[in-house]
């Protein structure tokens, strides 16, 4: 029987402990490394773990309304570009107007809008989205066909009407201003105004259940395209922006490569 002592057990284990040791110490590193990959990741400027991201929007239905949830094309859009982004959005719904002051300040969103000098302004173009046309409606009885018949009669200005200069800065044109799609129909079959000018509300690319109350005014009104007007992901014009703007153009580059806003698209 070979003979042992407790310096020589200890003299045996020290290369164990040691190899236990390294093994320890290169699992940790592992997981450390790991830890702080993913942090970084989190940590990237406009990125953050919980992250809810504003959208101004338009109170004009069939574009936006303020429902809960809001709901409308523009809503619908939006927030398809949130998901794609991995965000939240936080729906804020308001008069058209007013969406150009709040666009002009600083804040984590971004808005979905028609083109428009005073959004334009106010705010930097992230992406282009789609087309939408701007529409000449009357009544089928008497269609007016053209924006220089308009003059010596009342008009009806919607959503997409202050795009054309040629009525708003014509004295001989008399104005009416038109809140809701809906408002036209009683408009135009009490005759209270000749015609309507306004984006047409292409009630088809509704994802919502406003699909169901949404009035085609095509199948009603004599329609005369007059315009085309593309809708673009506007952001603030300041550094919390710029790093939205970024994740804006990198999922809406996503969204057409997979098609998911081809149905928008076909009117490009």
């Amino acid at each position: 029987r070979m003979p042992c002592s407790t310096g020589s057990s200890v003299a045996l284990l020290k290369p164990m402990w040691a190899s236990a040791r390294n093994r320890v110490r290169r699992s940790g590193m592992r997981g450390l490394s790991a830890f702080l990959v993913a942090m970084s990741v989190f940590l990237l400027p406009g990125v953050s773990i919980a992250d809810t991201i504003k959208v101004p929007t338009i109170e004009v239905p069939p574009w936006g309304k303020n429902s809960n949830p809001p709901s409308g094309l523009l809503v619908d859009v939006a927030a398809m570009i949130a998901d794609e982004m991995g965000a939240t959005p936080e729906f804020i719904v308001m008069p058209y107007k007013r969406v150009h002051t709040v666009a002009s300040g600083c804040f984590k969103g971004f808005v979905v809008m028609p083109d428009h000098p005073e959004i334009r302004a106010s705010s930097e173009e992230a992406a282009r989205l789609w087309d939408m046309e701007v529409v000449l409606y009357s009544n089928k009885l008497d269609p007016v066909g053209s924006l220089k018949e308009l003059e010596g009669n009342s008009v009806g200005l919607l959503l997409g009407s202050e795009l054309l200069p040629e009525i708003n800065a014509n004295e001989k044109i008399a104005k009416v201003e038109v809140e809701h799609p809906d408002q036209m129909v009683d408009m135009l079959s009490r005759q209270s105004v000749s015609a309507i000018v306004g984006l047409r509300p292409n009630c088809n690319l509704l994802q919502s259940q406003d699909a169901e109350n949404c009035v085609d005014l095509d199948k009603t009104f004599h329609a005369t395209p007059v315009r085309k007007v593309s809708v673009f992901a506007w952001t603030p014009k300041c550094d919390v922006g710029r790093a939205v703007r970024t994740r804006i153009k990198e999922a809406v580059s996503r969204l057409q490569t997979e098609g998911a806003l081809s149905k928008v698209q076909r009117l490009n």
